[in-house]
Order: C-alpha cells, then sequence, then structure tokens
C-alpha cells in the first residue's frame, strides 16, 4: 500500500487484509463491524445486507447470515458468539451450534417487538437498550435463546442519538442531535442532564472501569468525559490536519488508547491522557474507512482493532502497546506492524493465521 507523503507522524500497516466481494466477484462496502465478546468472532455488515461472520483464529469467513429486510442494528450477546439482529418489524437472533461436527448459525425469530427504524441501540449482558425515532427509550431484558422480554419504557426524550451501558447495565449514558449528553438509571428513573454541548452528539463509547466516556460530535471533535459526580470534559481530540471521521471515537489498549480521526486517508490512534496523537494506520486516501472496532484481549488472547472500508477491505491491526508506543512484531502472536519513514512505499504483508 502506498504511503501518503508528508505524513506528520509514524505510520504502521495492517497484519492481515481482507477482501468483502458478492457472489458476482464485486467489491461490497462494509457498513459495520462487530466483535464478540470472546474476540473469536467477527460480524460484518455489508451492502448486500447479509452478515458475514469471520472467525479470528483463522481469518477466514466461516458464515454468510442473510437477511428478508434491512439490517438496522446488531451486536453479540455472548460469549459464545450469538448475535442479535434488529430490523424494522422485530429482530432475530443467531446462534453458533454444531452439527455432525460442522459449526452452523442458526436464527430464529421474534416478531411482534416493535423497535421501530433506525433505533438508536445499546447492549449489555441480559439487557437490551433501544430509542425510536419519537424518542421513547426502552429497555428489554432476554435470557438464553429467548426473545428480549418484559419491556419497560423509562422515558421519551425526541432526538436520541446515542448510548451505552455503564455501571454493570444498572444505568445508560446518552446524547441526543442537539447536544445534551444525559444520565439515566436502566431500572427505571428520569432522564439527567450531564452536560450540553453546541454541536449534535454522533457516538459515545464507554471505559466501564474507568468511569469514562468517549462522546463524539458532528463536527469531527472528542471529548473524553469522566462520569463522576461534578467532573465533566477531560480531554479533547481534534488535531487541524484530521478529516472528519465516518466512525466515532472508540477506546483500545483498555482505554489507554483512542481511534478517531483520519488524516489523509489514515486513521489516528492516539494517546487518551495526553490527547496527542502517537501513530497512523496506513490507509488509501482513495478507500475511506467506513467503521471500526476494538478488541481488548481476553482469556489470554491478544487485542486487535478492526476497520472496513468502502472499497470491502477489512484490516487486522496490532493493538497498541502497554506504552503507546507503536506496536512492534510479537513472536507469541505474530501481530506486525512496521514503522517507515512516509517518503518509503511498503505494500501490506498477510502474516499466517494462528
Amino acid at each position: 500500500m502506498t504511503r501518503p507523503r508528508d505524513f506528520r507522524w509514524p505510520l504502521v500497516d495492517g497484519y492481515q487484509v481482507a477482501q468483502m466481494r458478492n457472489l458476482h466477484g464485486q467489491a461490497q462496502t462494509i457498513k459495520s463491524i462487530a466483535i464478540s465478546l470472546s474476540g473469536d468472532y467477527v460480524a460484518v455488515h455489508c451492502s448486500d445486507e447479509k452478515i458475514h461472520m469471520w472467525s479470528t483464529a483463522t481469518r477466514q469467513e466461516v458464515a454468510k447470515l442473510a437477511h428478508a429486510m434491512p439490517v438496522e442494528r446488531f451486536a453479540f450477546t455472548d460469549e459464545r458468539g450469538s448475535l442479535l439482529v434488529l430490523h424494522e418489524q422485530g429482530g432475530l437472533r443467531w446462534e453458533k451450534v454444531w452439527k455432525h461436527n460442522v459449526m452452523k448459525w442458526l436464527k430464529s425469530k421474534f416478531s411482534g417487538w416493535d423497535f421501530g427504524p433506525q433505533p438508536v441501540f445499546a447492549r449489555t449482558e441480559g439487557r437490551l437498550a433501544t430509542a425510536n425515532k419519537a424518542g421513547e427509550l426502552t429497555v428489554w431484558t432476554y435470557h438464553g435463546t429467548g426473545a428480549p422480554q418484559r419491556p419497560q419504557r423509562l422515558f421519551v426524550r425526541p432526538s436520541i442519538s446515542a448510548m451505552q451501558f455503564v455501571e454493570d447495565g444498572e444505568a445508560l449514558v446518552g446524547g441526543t442531535s442537539d447536544g445534551l449528553l444525559w444520565y439515566a438509571r436502566s431500572a427505571g428513573g428520569s432522564l439527567r442532564s450531564l452536560q450540553v454541548f453546541d454541536q449534535a452528539i454522533t457516538s459515545i463509547d464507554v471505559d466501564n472501569e474507568a468511569g469514562r466516556a468517549l462522546v463524539s460530535f458532528a463536527d469531527g471533535h472528542a471529548v473524553l468525559f469522566n462520569l463522576q459526580p461534578g467532573a465533566g470534559v477531560e480531554r479533547t481530540y481534534a488535531p487541524e490536519e484530521a478529516s472528519r471521521s465516518s466512525f466515532g471515537a472508540l477506546f483500545a489498549a483498555g482505554g489507554k488508547a483512542v481511534v478517531y480521526g483520519t488524516s489523509q486517508g489514515c486513521a489516528l490512534v492516539w494517546d487518551t491522557l495526553k490527547a496527542q496523537v502517537v501513530y497512523g494506520m496506513n490507509n488509501s486516501e482513495d478507500d475511506p474507512i467506513t467503521c471500526a472496532a476494538a478488541f481488548d484481549g481476553h482469556d489470554g488472547k491478544p487485542g486487535y482493532i478492526l476497520t472496513g472500508s468502502k472499497s470491502g477491505q477489512i484490516v487486522w491491526w496490532a493493538q497498541p502497546s502497554c506504552a503507546l508506543s507503536v506496536p512492534v512484531v510479537s513472536s507469541e502472536t505474530n501481530f506486525v506492524s512496521r514503522v517507515a519513514a512516509s517518503s518509503k512505499k511498503r505494500t501490506v504483508k498477510k502474516e499466517p493465521a494462528t
């Protein structure tokens, strides 16, 4: 992949690249990505309205999950790799099963649940929160493989644009398109204002252990917000050289890093506390990154960052090191990244799957 000239920061390359194509061999735009709680599977939603399931162990596609209507939202719900998918007329759950030593995903529909078109969506273990266009925020509970049940409407607040569970699922933090950052208990209780900003809030990511949220805005900047009472904005992420990001700011490396913004097509990795860019993730300016996700590591499995692009490329990237230096080769994980002067040209090398 050609490196941009005069790039201000060091650059790293992805250690694995895959191309999404339809049955006719045409490239597909990647709309969104989700990583399973165990990190073993990646769900990729493409322009064909299928969700393509990938194994992170082999970095190969293992299933195509077809849907009769457009996918609105989706998320993994448990360590087994179960996937919850919402659409306009309800939703369904995909469960991983083994039959005759062959792994398959089987779907079970649940109808009669009106999530509304393009619902804002948050998930935690055993709970699902949705907000429709009218601003009705509802919390659903679910157990095992069953459909969501016992819906509880919390309140009505128009223009909800993003939300996440916090405090082990006992509360929600959300934002609106008119700039309100709010907090509410998920088992009942009214909305409480945390701060009003002058820009629309477009996404929220949370670091539950540290009690912090990354709040992204429509004008292309993001802030680190301390959720403790009496606290507030601690850091701002908005380099002059960065273009407006097509994906919201997200935590990586256990909250020590932030992935947000692009410059010359390359996604930027920040030191969370210093609010400074450490390096860029090398990507073609002609193929914009459309989405990103991060896995911090789990049960001895190494973490990684994943990006999807307009032309259908999925790229795996090494997680930033604990010292937030540019990632280096690790013999134990086969995580490879390369740092070079911006004037050099280098292609992305695929490493063998572990």
